[in-house]
């Protein structure tokens, strides 16, 4: 399944990550229940709903609660797709699944696009297994804890080594006049110049814009003072071309926390375990000398996290 748009954050505690000391640390996780407790189930007392170690978990919860839309009826990628969910986001309405995508040829996709995911506060919080009361307190909360992810020998992604052909996967061109289609909700990994394929610590993920020009090329933009673009200078200093992976359908946790501003000496990685309650999964990729990358949901045959 794919994933489309977005356009609510949360709010976590005003000054994040470095204002509590080592006894605001302990207080914090005593008072959540954690002393003595195993990392696996972070956050188990503050959180009141299911955490998702998936996206299809999640959606199945969207679609137990009554908050999930099928959508049979043929929309059109250019355009008219991006105008639905815009009335859905701007109506506060559920999360949609286009089961039948037109694209420039006018047949239907086979694969269906998913729209409006964090198109509501509840639902920004529901994907962190928070109800949107217990946001504010679990900010402190995450303060105080980190997690490291896990580099995986074996992953299902790693299957099929077959081409890359972004020709498979309905991408909407959302506006007139744009270049062509784009992906939406891509976790582009990227790391410095100079760090080893383990250096999981110091990998940046981030959500840029994503903009396909054939079927294995795209042009990626980022802004300047962003992780991505710190990354490509300091390749571009040492004369090399940077390895970039793109993970497809991750989990909740995953895309919030690559679409936060998190400080630089903030892995993103490690910030989404604790978001989770579990460790991030990683696995290296088939194609690439880029090290290492997560494990969601997607197509095997793309050679995309699964």
């Amino acid at each position: 399944m794919w994933v489309i748009n977005y356009d609510l954050t949360y709010r976590c505690h005003p000054h994040g990550l470095n204002i509590l000391t080592r006894v605001d640390q302990r207080q914090i996780k005593e008072r959540a229940g954690l002393i003595g407790t195993s990392q696996a189930v972070l956050g188990s007392d503050i959180r009141s709903l299911p955490t998702f170690i998936d996206l299809r978990a999640f959606l199945a919860w969207t679609k137990e609660k009554g908050d999930f839309l099928c959508l049979p009826d043929k929309i059109n990628l250019q355009h008219e797709m991006t105008a639905v969910q815009m009335a859905a986001l701007r109506a506060k309405g559920p999360v949609l699944r286009f089961d039948a995508a037109i694209g420039a040829e006018n047949t239907a996709s086979a694969m269906p696009v998913i729209g409006n995911l964090f198109g509501t506060p509840e639902r920004v919080a529901a994907g962190l297994g928070l109800a949107l009361d217990e946001v504010p307190a679990f900010g402190d909360f995450l303060a105080a804890l980190t997690t490291r992810p896990k580099l995986l020998r074996t992953a299902p992604v790693q299957e099929i080594d077959a081409p890359i052909d972004m020709n498979m996967i309905p991408l909407q061109t959302p506006w007139p006049e744009d270049a062509g289609p784009l992906i939406t909700w891509p976790v582009v990994i990227t790391r410095p110049y100079g760090t080893t394929l383990d250096s999981l610590a110091q990998y940046n993920l981030g959500v840029y814009r994503a903009q396909v020009i054939g079927a294995d090329r795209l042009i990626l933009r980022w802004l300047a003072h962003r992780g991505g673009a710190a990354h490509a200078r300091s390749w571009a200093q040492a004369g090399a071309s940077m390895p970039v992976a793109i993970a497809l359908g991750a989990d909740p946790a995953m895309l919030l926390s690559a679409a936060r501003p998190l400080p630089e000496n903030i892995s993103e990685l490690m910030f989404s375990g604790v978001l989770r309650g579990a460790h991030a999964t990683c696995s290296r990729p088939q194609r690439t000398a880029f090290g290492a990358r997560p494990c969601g949901n997607y197509d095997r045959r793309l050679g995309s996290p699964q």
